[in-house]
């Protein structure tokens, strides 16, 4: 008599994390990776200096959440989405002799310079 073997199988898909715009944040798992059929996986987006986390593109529990999850039912590409936070520059010329006064806000921890260029400055 010879013993019988049963084999078994786990299917397993690929979870694929992308970041938009590229450099614009990371997102947590960092690279593509394959898990059991049915499993929940946590992914989280945190935005670079000067970004911000917008949403997820794909099939998460919460698009609008930084921090949420995918249900592994089949192949899934969840993208992180940042926006660029403003930068906000004014200026105001009082006489023409006067000064022009110029005053640079950043986004939180962007590094700028400023370079200041007039000529022909006419006050009508």
């Amino acid at each position: 008599g010879g013993n019988a073997y049963t084999p078994s199988f786990n299917t397993e898909y690929g979870l694929t994390p992308e970041v938009s715009p590229p450099g614009s944040g990371t997102v947590a798992p960092e690279t593509a990776a394959y898990y059991l059929s049915g499993r929940t996986v946590n992914v989280s987006a945190g935005p670079a200096t000067g970004y911000a986390f917008s949403s997820w593109t794909g099939d998460v529990t919460s698009p609008t959440s930084s921090t949420t999850s995918v249900a592994m039912v089949a192949p899934e590409t969840v993208q992180a989405n940042f926006v660029p936070l403003p930068t906000t520059v004014s200026a105001a010329l009082t006489s023409q002799t006067g000064t022009l006064r110029a005053s640079v806000i950043p986004a939180p921890g962007l590094p700028y310079s400023v370079e200041y260029r007039i000529s022909n400055v006419r006050m009508r």
